[in-house]
């Protein structure tokens, strides 16, 4: 456990460093509608580049979206609230938008690792602190980053976007030109391909079944309520998933229908980037707000839930 903390404070993002001064480590960056928290030195060279960009809009091309903080922290992934699965907190009764708008959260409280919950104090101060700095400082809501448990804890709330629309480069009748293949599966084909990057092997090391590789992609995404299931089939040619990057304590890639056995109650190593937008019209105080999100980039058990049963580690590998 020392090595890791030593490992994630060397990275210079860990939120439980008692070194790390938040404030000077770290700017929100206006890009387009929204602003994207980065490290002092992305956002100094973002500015630098969009100033050029300013003095002659003609011949140069704008920047590209600077490069988000990644953040980490050591958490206990709560029970309450939990909805990091494949279905995400989708309610078809209670939601405007439909499920390819769907988000998977959690709630990231201290961890039961001792080594980890004394950081934790600190690393929920930064937060705060962070937050602080990307308000709009006429005091309208706050949404999105926190979220209230019943016992009346305030905790900070993990979201992951499920699912994205296909490029351009998808037809209608959902074929894909040859050049533009990616990570497209058939689930008729004998020889399934998984894009290395996702490194998905199940428990011990072993490869997947072909059943396990479709759980990585659209046509065998399992999710579980019949109104999702249902939205589903209208999403098959449209959208591709993003399944949460997530690894067991082995380092093995978890499984997506196994998500919630694996990560609710169990203390992980989270890396995540926050974006900020306000909404809202100045003339309509009712109308505004300030929604900041935490983003998962990815995230390890390192601590298993102890109801958890732990069966297959045969070998240890480092994320």
């Amino acid at each position: 456990m020392r090595s890791l903390r030593d490992d994630l404070i060397e990275d210079g993002t860990y939120l439980g460093d008692p070194d790390l001064n938040v404030r000077h480590a770290f700017q929100w960056v206006q890009f387009e509608k929204g602003r994207i928290l980065c490290t002092t030195q992305v956002a100094r060279a973002y500015d630098e580049a969009f100033a050029a960009y300013k003095d002659d809009v003609v011949a140069a091309e704008p920047p590209p979206a600077p490069t988000a903080a990644n953040l980490s922290g050591v958490y206990r992934i709560d029970e309450s609230l939990f909805f990091m699965t494949a279905d995400g907190n989708w309610n078809p009764k209670s939601d405007y938008g439909g499920f390819d708008e769907s988000k998977a959260t959690c709630l990231l409280a201290a961890p039961s690792e001792s080594f980890f919950a004394k950081d934790f104090e600190l690393a929920n101060r930064n937060i705060h602190t962070i937050v602080k700095m990307g308000l709009s400082g006429d005091n309208r809501p706050l949404k999105g980053i926190f979220n209230d448990t019943d016992d009346g804890r305030r905790l900070l709330k993990l979201r992951h976007v499920l699912f994205e629309a296909n490029d351009e480069s998808v037809a209608k009748d959902g074929s894909v030109d040859d050049d533009e293949k990616t990570d497209s599966i058939d689930g008729d084909d004998e020889s399934l391909d998984i894009d290395e990057v996702l490194e998905v092997t199940a428990n011990g090391g072993r490869p997947l079944t072909k059943a396990e590789q479709l759980e990585f992609f659209i046509k065998g995404w399992p999710v579980k309520k019949r109104a999702a299931k249902e939205e589903m089939l209208s999403m098959v040619k449209t959208h591709q998933v993003t399944p949460i990057i997530a690894f067991d304590i082995i380092g093995d890639r978890i499984l997506p229908s196994t998500y919630e056995a694996r990560l609710k109650g169990a203390d992980v190593k989270v890396h995540f980037n926050m974006m900020h937008w306000a909404f809202g019209n100045s003339k309509k105080p009712a109308t505004l707000s300030d929604t900041i999100v935490a983003d998962l980039a990815n995230m390890r058990v390192i601590v298993p839930d102890v109801f958890t049963p732990q069966i297959g580690i045969k070998r240890v590998r480092k994320l």
